[in-house]
């Protein structure tokens, strides 16, 4: 059975995601969650409250993808820079 985890607007998102387990499932309570954010973990499955009322969001360079030159990202992957991301 997967890790279910809980979290509300005022929990640090990035420690959730590293002390989370592969394959975990992360409930998100509603509210908007400013955070810069990267998710290392595989098979992470995040749930909220619906589009209207659980959101992810931190604008700094919005929707543009983080050049691979000089980074080490893993095969298969890609960074963006943050953006929001609703979740239903």
């Amino acid at each position: 059975m997967p890790q279910t985890l809980f979290v509300s607007p005022e929990d640090d998102l990035q420690a959730v995601f590293d002390r989370a387990e592969e394959n975990a499932i992360i409930h998100l309570a509603p509210g908007q969650y400013r955070q810069k954010l990267m998710i290392r973990t595989p098979g992470l499955t995040l749930i909220g409250a619906g589009a209207e009322q659980t959101q992810i969001v931190f604008g700094d360079y919005a929707k543009s993808p983080i050049p691979s030159a000089g980074n080490s990202i893993p095969s298969g992957l890609t960074r963006w820079r943050s953006a929001q991301m609703v979740l239903p």
